[in-house]
């Protein structure tokens, strides 16, 4: 059985035992025992596993033997290459950028999770099964920028732009795309509301007929050029999409004002992944936003099912996110899990 198959159905169950379990001393120890392990494998996974993984560990070869006037030669961002040269002057082994990184990109993450989200065992469950933490472990450099941007909802929750900003150019130093998180203040003061809801059907397909154009522009901020192509993306659209639905119409059109944060981004994400149908790597864009599912589904359940009257439903409803995220995982078929 791979690796996948044991993380899914060991976090699938404790998803479902959460749902009985109620003791925070418990749930505070089942949760940081899980992140432990996703930090743990993603620091010992062979350089064939993440995407870029190989290409990150060869360009540290490379960076920490250049001097230090030289770094700026390097076309990646100059901040994910410092921390490269930093830690080159300290180790040899390629490996040393593997392990930091997996404490670099995940455990703010963890922490973000830890502190928003109400039911910790399904967020971790939806960030493995949507294919993030798969991801993470390839794409270090716009990971690490979505690290960096944890550290700024709180800003945006309370109405602070000016450090809300410098948080998002930290995090263009490891990665330029992550300048489209900006929308992210500007969306958080939006209510969505019926007539909005009616409004992003033809706005998503726009953007969709768009794509083009929109990547264009992204391309001015990439190092890495992005081309078109019709490569997909129906599928995250889909269940993006019937996320926002359920959820806008069980509160009927009142999101809690604890859910609105995270409602936003899924929204956002499920408004412009018309985009990815015209060319795939718009989802790791999109991820800046849909990562917020992590938090909005379990917040969600919680929220509709803490009555004594709902609390019945709270079961099923984890089981059929277990099915749901299995399915997709299977679906978005990463690389095999090999340790190194």
């Amino acid at each position: 059985m791979s690796v996948y198959a044991i993380v899914l159905m060991t976090f699938s169950l404790s998803t479902i035992l959460a749902s009985f379990c109620e003791p925070v001393k418990m749930k505070n120890t089942v949760f940081f025992l899980s992140a432990g392990t996703l930090i743990f494998l993603f620091a010992v996974q062979a350089p064939g596993v993440g995407a870029d993984t190989a290409t990150y560990m060869r360009y540290y070869q490379q960076i920490r033997q250049m001097s230090f006037r030289s770094l700026s030669s390097v076309s990646w961002e100059q901040g994910y290459v410092f921390v490269n040269w930093i830690l080159g002057q300290l180790f040899t082994d390629s490996r040393a950028i593997v392990v930091v990184m997996s404490f670099f990109i995940l455990v703010p993450i963890f922490r973000w999770m830890k502190r928003e989200s109400l039911w910790t065992e399904m967020s971790l469950l939806i960030f493995i099964g949507a294919g993030m933490w798969s991801s993470s472990m390839g794409i270090f450099r716009q990971w690490c920028a979505m690290a960096i941007l944890t550290f700024s909802y709180k800003n945006i929750i309370q109405r602070r732009f000016i450090p809300f900003l410098l948080n998002v150019m930290v995090a263009m130093l490891f990665h330029r795309t992550s300048a489209i998180f900006v929308i992210a203040y500007f969306a958080y003061g939006i209510d969505v509301n019926f007539k909005i809801m009616l409004l992003s059907i033809p706005m998503s397909l726009v953007l969709g007929l768009g794509g083009e154009r929109i990547l264009n522009f992204l391309n001015r901020f990439a190092l890495n050029q992005y081309s078109a192509g019709m490569r997909g993306g129906v599928n995250a659209l889909i269940f993006l999409w019937i996320c926002v639905m359920i959820i806008f119409f069980a509160f009927r059109g009142k999101i809690p004002q604890n859910l609105k944060l995270a409602f936003n981004m899924v929204y956002i994400a499920a408004v412009t992944q018309p985009i990815a149908l015209t060319f795939a790597n718009w989802a790791r864009l999109g991820i800046y936003f849909s990562i917020s599912l992590t938090i909005l589904l379990p917040n969600t359940i919680v929220e509709l099912t803490k009555t004594r009257k709902n609390y019945v439903f709270r079961l099923p409803a984890s089981i059929l996110i277990c099915i749901a995220m299995t399915a997709w995982f299977a679906i978005s078929a990463p690389n095999q899990y090999v340790f190194m």
